[in-house]
C-alpha cells in the first residue's frame, strides 16, 4: 500500500515500567512507553477509482516501545520497532509515516455522508510478546483491507532482542555455522503431514521467528508456502529438538528462560 498523509489524528503517549530479572543480581528493568493513533487519510491518487470510499483510509494503531533496558537507552531497537510499526512522533503525538498528498480535509469537517461510506483500512498493533532474563520479544501485527478487494491481508512480524548483548537477534545468533540445511530438513519433517503446505525445493528457512517459552517458532507469511485460507504457517520447535544445531550462545539464550 502507498504511504499517505493523515488528515486527522487522535494520539496519546504514556509510560509504564515493567521489571524482569537478569541472570545476575536481578536488577534489570525494562522501561516502556505506549502510544496510539486514530487517523483518517485521503488518497488523492485514488480519485480515478469509481468504487465509493476508495479514496479514504482509516488508519489505527497502538503499541508499546522500549525506552530503556537495564537503565540503558536502546535507540537502535526503538528505531527498528518504529520503522516496523510505520510510525513517527510529531510534537509528542504518534502518527503513521505517510506521503504527502495535495488535498487534506480535516476529519471533524467531513460531511456525515462520508462517515457512512465503506473505506479501506489499516490497523497496526505493536506489543511485547515475551520477556525472559536474556531476551525481549516484540510482535507487530498488521492488517489492511482495500475497498473492493476480495479479502484483507495481514502479517505478524517479530523482533527478538538480546538484553545481555544489546542487539537485535537473527537466526544466526542461535545456530552453529551452516545450520540452514539441517534446520530446513527439520522444518519439512514438521510440515510433512500438512496437505496445504508446499515443501518442494523452493522452500527455505524463514527469517521471521520468535523466541518462545519452549524454544523457537518460525513463521511463514501469507501465500509464502500455502494458500491464503491456511493463514500464516508457524513451525514450533522445543529447544531440545534443536540441540544438535544450537551454538553455545543459542543454548544460553533459550535455556535462560
Amino acid at each position: 500500500m502507498k504511504k499517505l498523509m493523515p488528515l486527522a489524528v487522535v494520539a496519546a503517549l504514556g509510560g509504564i515500567v515493567a521489571a524482569c530479572n537478569n541472570t545476575g543480581d536481578g536488577s534489570t528493568k525494562l522501561q516502556l512507553s505506549t502510544y496510539q493513533y486514530d487517523t483518517l487519510v485521503y488518497d488523492r491518487q485514488a480519485d480515478s477509482i469509481t468504487i465509493p470510499g476508495a479514496q479514504y483510509w482509516k488508519m489505527q494503531g497502538r503499541g508499546v516501545l522500549p525506552v530503556k533496558i537495564g537503565g540503558v537507552s536502546v535507540p537502535t531497537l526503538r528505531d527498528s520497532l518504529m520503522s516496523l510499526a510505520n510510525i513517527q512522533f510529531n510534537a509528542g503525538d504518534a502518527v503513521p509515516v505517510v506521503d504527502s498528498v495535495n488535498r487534506i480535509l480535516p476529519y471533524r469537517n467531513l460531511p456525515d455522508s462520508l462517515h457512512d461510506l465503506p473505506t479501506s483500512y489499516l490497523s497496526n498493533r505493536l506489543s511485547v510478546y515475551l520477556i525472559t532474563p536474556t531476551v525481549a520479544v516484540w510482535e507487530n501485527y498488521n492488517e489492511n483491507y482495500v475497498v473492493g478487494a476480495a479479502h484483507g491481508m495481514y502479517s505478524t512480524t517479530y523482533v527478538n532482542y538480546s538484553i545481555s548483548d544489546n542487539k537485535i537477534l537473527s537466526l544466526n545468533d542461535f545456530f552453529k555455522p551452516g545450520y540452514e540445511k539441517e534446520l530446513l530438513k527439520l522444518i519439512k519433517e514438521k510440515l510433512a503431514e500438512r496437505q496445504d503446505v508446499s515443501t518442494d525445493d523452493t522452500l527455505s528457512v524463514p527469517r521471521n521467528f520468535c523466541v518462545t517459552t519452549d524454544g523457537l517458532t518460525l513463521v511463514y507469511g501469507l501465500y509464502e508456502v500455502a494458500p491464503y485460507s491456511s493463514g500464516e504457517i508457524r513451525v514450533d520447535f522445543a529447544s531440545y529438538e534443536l540441540s544438535d544445531l544450537l551454538s553455545p550462545a543459542g543454548e544460553a539464550l533459550l535455556d535462560a528462560q
